[in-house]
């Protein structure tokens, strides 16, 4: 089951931009509806305790996020619209920095730290917070 997962995630993304995968009558409702699930998921995933229906609203109504869990999914959501929309601009530090402020908008301990690389401390790690299993260490600052 994970590797037909896998292949379908990998296979899929590259037919975003093509006419003939979907058919033209719902098709933009289909992908607002796809990039919402990919947002809510993947910020789940990263900890944010709330409902997909709940989610969904919030992103649906375009309503303020009413807490840490929600603000991690509306930044999921506009990281990722912001993306899609750039998706031919030259990849360098700069754009990286601004999709890291995107996505960290409001949720980070020290709002300083959004869209700068670390440049001291190596005591980072991403950690499950209901389990506290690390589920991410990055690589070391320098």
């Amino acid at each position: 089951m994970q590797r037909v997962c896998h292949e379908l995630d990998m296979n899929f993304g590259g037919s975003w931009g093509c006419d003939s995968l979907l058919p033209e009558e719902g098709r933009e409702r289909y992908l607002i509806s796809s990039l919402m699930e990919e947002a809510i998921s993947s910020s789940q995933m990263e900890g944010a305790a709330t409902t997909r229906q709940v989610a969904k609203d919030m992103l649906r109504k375009d309503q303020s996020p009413k807490d840490r869990s929600q603000q991690m999914i509306m930044n999921n959501y506009s990281a990722i619209q912001y993306l899609v929309e750039h998706k031919d601009n030259q990849l360098n530090k700069d754009f990286i920095l601004y999709v890291h402020r995107l996505m960290t908008f409001k949720t980070m301990k020290n709002p300083e730290d959004a869209g700068r690389f670390r440049s001291e401390t190596d005591d980072i790690r991403v950690a499950n917070e209901i389990t506290g299993e690390t589920v991410h260490t990055p690589p070391a600052a320098h």
